[in-house]
């Protein structure tokens, strides 16, 4: 165990301007059934396992479609300094995600980070379109496709403390457990509607600062 937090971030509308998963489903399945199935999500009806399963049936898409559209996308500015930052001061950094491994590790090769371990649902193709598989289905809450709180957890029994950064909903289980919690967007609101403490940023400049503050009140 070392003295250095670990740090997990959620990669939709976190680490990546704007959400690749909504925007993938959005335009190839799209329409009043997608629309319905994200609003049963919403108001906590059926778990994202359930819902992601749901999508993929709606949608019909190449891998070659999938790649284009993840690469038409752009990380935070500062995201690829923060993680250089990370390995320099030996501090465990790690995406975690409800979305899906395949367009993730799309645009971390493009940045050139495609040495970040990834924990997220797995991208299956087949003849007609995409299904998921949910390897960590089952380890935490058992209504995400991939429990956040379950990496939280398990990153605190190996590295003592765990700062977890997000921007929505599906950060929810993430919160219990982590140490500090940065949160823009949804998760922010969420925090504030639930009274849970956490950090605000704008970018991963704001990270970087909050994640140094609190490594030198830890030690």
């Amino acid at each position: 165990m070392t003295s250095k937090p670990a740090v997990l971030c959620d990669f939709d509308g976190t680490i990546s301007k704007g959400d690749i998963g909504s925007t993938l489903f959005r335009r190839f399945a799209g329409g009043a059934d997608w629309e319905d199935l994200i609003a049963s999500w919403l108001r906590g009806e059926i778990g994202s396992k359930e819902c992601l399963t749901r999508e993929c049936r709606l949608i019909r898409v190449t891998r070659e479609q999938v790649v284009e559209l993840a690469e038409s996308f752009e990380i935070d500015e500062y995201f690829h300094e923060f993680a250089d930052w990370c390995a320099a001061e030996d501090i465990p950094l790690a995406v975690v995600s409800d979305g899906l491994d395949f367009y993730i590790e799309v645009v971390l090769r493009k940045h050139g980070l495609s040495h970040l371990p990834v924990f997220a649902n797995h991208l299956k193709f087949n003849e007609t379109g995409i299904e998921p598989e949910f390897p960590y289905f089952g380890l935490g809450c058992e209504s995400c496709g991939n429990c956040k709180g379950y990496h939280v957890r398990r990153y605190r029994e190996r590295h003592g403390r765990v700062v977890f950064v997000g921007d929505g909903y599906s950060d929810r289980c993430a919160l219990e457990d982590s140490d500090l919690v940065l949160a823009k967007g949804d998760l922010a609101r969420l925090c504030r509607e639930e009274g849970k403490t956490c950090a605000s940023f704008r970018d991963f400049r704001d990270v970087r600062r909050l994640v140094e503050d609190a490594c030198r009140r830890w030690k």
